[in-house]
């Protein structure tokens, strides 16, 4: 029994150190380099004036557990219009404040994920449609948050 719990312990510590020292390879990786949020697809196109397209807002934890999740977004609102935002199915929990604004191009949205999660997975779609011809970037603002209890996780 003793040799058994012994085992255990040597298992979880060689494991343990394993993991710990794969940030070590390299003395540059960061928690930030390890967890994004991103669009899916990054290109596209071309839309006709009228069309809807969704574009996907990925999250990438880099296995901290994360349990909210807010996304600010600008786009042209000259060229694009946002119609809705779905939640997927592991945020699902939508945030108060929420909004879409067509006229300054903004998207605000926020969900949270019982219990968190450190899996890879997609926060939420939106689905634009294109009010007229041209190259339109959506980008994320500097105040998107990724939280795991109560701390804000760099990305």
């Amino acid at each position: 029994m003793k040799n058994t719990k012994t085992k255990k312990i040597f298992f979880a510590l060689l494991a343990l150190m394993v993991s710990s020292s794969l940030l070590f390879l390299n003395p540059q990786t960061t928690l930030a380099d390890l967890t994004s949020l991103s669009l899916s697809p990054i290109t596209g196109g071309p839309y006709k004036a009228g069309g809807t397209f969704s574009v996907n807002i990925w999250a990438k934890t880099g296995g901290i557990q994360v349990d909210t999740i807010r996304a600010s977004l600008t786009f042209p609102a000259n060229l694009l219009e946002a119609q809705s935002v779905s939640l997927g199915s592991i945020y699902s929990a939508p945030s108060g404040g929420n909004y879409i604004d067509n006229n300054r191009g903004a998207i605000y949205w926020g969900a949270g994920a019982y219990g968190g999660t450190a899996a890879d997975t997609a926060f939420a779609t939106i689905i634009f449609k294109a009010k007229s011809a041209g190259t339109a970037n959506v980008s994320f603002n500097a105040d998107s948050l990724m939280i795991s209890a109560g701390q804000a996780v760099p990305f």
